[in-house]
């Protein structure tokens, strides 16, 4: 099995104040990432970031797999990973109260999917940030659980294990795991500008002051930066 590439602790740490419009206005620079649609927190306070861990969801075929359950799986991840389940959309729940609850004891930074979420009353009141397309009573009995930390699509998002994720009330935005450095050197420049567009419409400045702190914020703080795949 091919590594998991890892992202750095102080590396995170410093995602951890930056919304995903930030990081969206740092990609934007990049011209990378990817965006999870309609994937939003259960609980509009919660917000993650971490390195991502993937399952993959698919139409049920009755194919025994004895070495894919989700208990084992979970237990295999390290602390502070984030699980995102693909799914292609489905309109029923994923996991609910249990599932989420080891997770939680796994030391998991949030669990995120493209399907839907059961027992939301006990899952609002967990430490651990659950992201999805809502609740369902509906059971996954037509999905079965098909592949880990492989790439996947969720939410019509490119997502690799490895990647970092980035989820607030907004929704969820995934970085390329090797643009995660470059990027938040554009993350905190836009921080710094975020601030200062704030100053001078405060101030009732200029229109054209206003106007230079905008094409600021759309110009490059760091060097050229290509995402490239090994061959």
């Amino acid at each position: 099995m091919t590594a998991i590439p890892t992202l750095p602790a102080d590396l995170l740490q410093r995602y951890a104040a930056a919304p995903t419009s930030w990081v969206t206005d740092a990609l934007g620079r990049l011209g990378v990432g990817s965006w999870m649609d309609d994937v939003t927190p259960l609980t509009p306070g919660w917000r993650t970031q971490g390195r991502i861990r993937t399952l993959q969801f698919a139409p049920r075929a009755g194919i025994k797999r004895p070495n894919l359950s989700i208990y084992t799986i979970i237990r295999s991840f390290d602390p502070d990973d984030i699980l995102v389940i693909a799914t292609g959309g489905t309109r029923s729940w994923l996991f609910g109260e249990n599932i989420a609850h080891l997770a939680f004891y796994q030391g998991l930074k949030g669990m995120v999917t493209d399907g839907r979420v059961r027992d939301a009353a006990e899952l609002k009141e967990m430490d651990i940030p659950i992201f999805s397309r809502g609740v369902a009573a509906r059971p996954p009995s037509d999905l079965e659980l098909v592949a880990v930390d492989v790439p996947v699509e969720c939410g019509n998002a490119q997502v690799r294990p490895g990647d970092l994720l980035v989820g607030d009330i907004d929704g969820v935005v995934v970085v390329p795991h090797q643009a995660a450095r470059p990027l938040i050197v554009e993350v905190e420049d836009l921080a710094a500008l975020e601030k200062q567009q704030e100053e001078v419409i405060a101030a009732r400045a200029p229109l054209a002051d206003i106007q230079a702190v905008l094409n600021a914020k759309k110009k490059r703080k760091g060097a050229a930066f290509e995402i490239v795949e090994p061959s």
